[in-house]
């Protein structure tokens, strides 16, 4: 019928706001969480401590889940370019790619080096987090870890049978 989850909603949503204190670092309500609970580390990094307040505390749950199904994107691919002839130096992969996945690279123009790596949540396409492909990504990690054997007569034990 469509009915959600609530917990796997909620822990959606806990998510989502950390995903909002990752990309917004410099909006006020972040720099007053870091202030209080991480001055001297990064979200990322932070541990729970004495003082953790409820609300706190399940912020560091979503990110636990953010972190979980989120991964870092590396921006750079200096290993394969020469930067002195502005080029591309494709020996060190030519042994695992085609000639036309060759000259597929060799047209791809350059980015900025300087560019930081980033985090990204590989469910949606423009890799920001959402609620809903959070929500569905942890419905089907729990549904998983509920049920790990398939709901197939194989897999009922065969002593019940007799």
């Amino acid at each position: 019928m469509g009915f959600c989850n609530l917990h796997e909603f909620n822990l959606a949503l806990l998510a989502k706001q950390c995903w909002r204190i990752l990309m917004e670092p410099q909006s006020l309500w972040v720099k007053v969480l870091k202030g209080r609970y991480f001055p001297n580390v990064s979200f990322l990094e932070t541990k729970k401590s004495g003082r953790t307040s409820w609300a706190w505390a399940s912020l560091l749950v979503g990110r636990d889940i953010l972190l979980r199904g989120a991964h870092w994107q590396n921006l750079r691919v200096e290993a394969i370019i020469n930067r002195e002839l502005d080029e591309w130096n494709l020996d060190l992969i030519r042994h695992a790619i085609s000639d036309s996945d060759a000259r597929a690279i060799t047209r791809i123009k350059f980015g900025s080096s300087t560019l930081p790596d980033r985090l990204i949540w590989p469910m949606e396409r423009n890799g920001s987090y959402s609620v809903r492909s959070g929500y569905h990504w942890l419905h089907n990690i729990e549904c998983r870890r509920r049920n790990p054997r398939p709901s197939s007569s194989m897999a009922i034990d065969p002593r019940l049978w007799k």
